[in-house]
């Protein structure tokens, strides 16, 4: 029918027009997020013949592993992982598609090859496939580079703030202050980048006729950069003190807001809070303005608190009699 309607006004032939229209059809379903590029095939709805069609193509679908811990992943779960990653690559504007000859003629060297880090955050029985798109630009004789540096703070100064909490016997409840802890999504994304970087783009961000043709031009910071780390330190940084915080002397990672009683430590994207429960809800709330992140719990001693937080491969976790413990994980070794 939209043949029919619009072949008297376009001077392609049928097949030709065909081709065309079917093509826009396709892009406009790109567009929408209903279709994905290099997906191919029908739709199916009829849900035995479209789990029968999955079951023959994971037969040739190539198998993709775990790059920690080596295990086999679902293909699906790590093509749903990339999506996301690719989703939020766009939604940061984290590159600009340029020519690749820009790239040589301001470097005079080809684009920072890239490549996908998968990795189950999860277990067996429940997955939870994350997929981070990074480059590769760090080599082995990578020294004395001032800009290769990001502070981290020494893991006392987690442990002095869960020392606090744990240390308000008597303390009115008004002032009693419990601890809160965030984890900032896609973290590296908020940082603008400083020089000209270049990378190579995987299919999953490339358009038909693009591969070899083009590559991205950084607008903000991409894991596996140089000056990645240390980007994202002076933004996180500059958001803090433009709430308030005034930056540590011992640790360039520790913040304190004097009026608010809130004590911050941060390590890389995530952000441990000790502070009355006002602050505590102010801080996030403004946390909001700059950044989207991820509520990890508030630990406390009311029953509408938290009693156990999972961080950095430790577990931190409120007693019944008052006290704050802190338990190392033993991971399980790669195989």
């Amino acid at each position: 029918y939209i043949i029919d309607s619009i072949k008297s006004l376009s001077p392609l032939g049928e097949k030709d027009l065909q081709t065309k229209v079917l093509s826009g059809l396709r892009k406009e379903l790109v567009f929408k997020r209903v279709f994905f590029m290099g997906q191919f095939g029908p739709t199916c709805e009829d849900r035995d013949e479209a789990h029968m069609i999955k079951d023959i193509s994971h037969s040739y679908v190539k198998p993709h592993f775990d790059d920690i811990s080596g295990e086999e992943l679902d293909p699906d779960l790590v093509r749903l992982a990339k999506e996301d990653e690719r989703v939020g690559v766009n939604k940061f504007n984290v590159f600009t598609k340029v020519p690749k000859s820009e790239c040589f003629q301001r470097t005079a060297q080809p684009p920072i090859s890239t490549r996908w880090v998968i990795e189950n955050k999860g277990d067996k029985d429940e997955p939870d496939i994350r997929a981070r798109w990074v480059a590769r630009q760090f080599k082995g004789n990578d020294n004395n580079r001032d800009d290769l540096y990001a502070a981290t703070p020494p893991l006392e100064a987690k442990k002095i703030l869960i020392s606090k909490a744990a240390s308000q016997i008597g303390v009115d409840r008004s002032t009693f202050r419990k601890l809160g802890f965030i984890d900032i999504r896609k973290a590296y994304f908020h940082a603008p980048v400083k020089d000209d970087i270049y990378v190579e783009l995987p299919d999953e961000f490339l358009d038909p006729g693009e591969k070899g043709v083009v590559c991205g031009k950084l607008n903000f910071s991409l894991y596996g950069t140089r000056g990645a780390a240390s980007n994202w330190e002076d933004h996180y940084s500059n958001v803090l003190s433009s709430m308030g915080f005034t930056r540590g002397k011992s640790s360039p990672c520790i913040f304190f807001h004097k009026d608010r009683n809130i004590e911050t430590v941060v390590h890389g994207d995530d952000f441990t809070a000790l502070g009355p429960v006002p602050g505590l809800d102010w801080f996030r709330s403004t946390m909001k303005q700059h950044y989207a992140f991820n509520v990890r719990g508030r630990l406390g001693p009311g029953p509408a608190d938290d009693k156990e937080i999972r961080i950095l491969n430790r577990v931190v976790a409120w007693t019944p009699s008052g006290t704050v413990s802190y338990t190392h994980l033993t991971l399980p070794t790669t195989p």
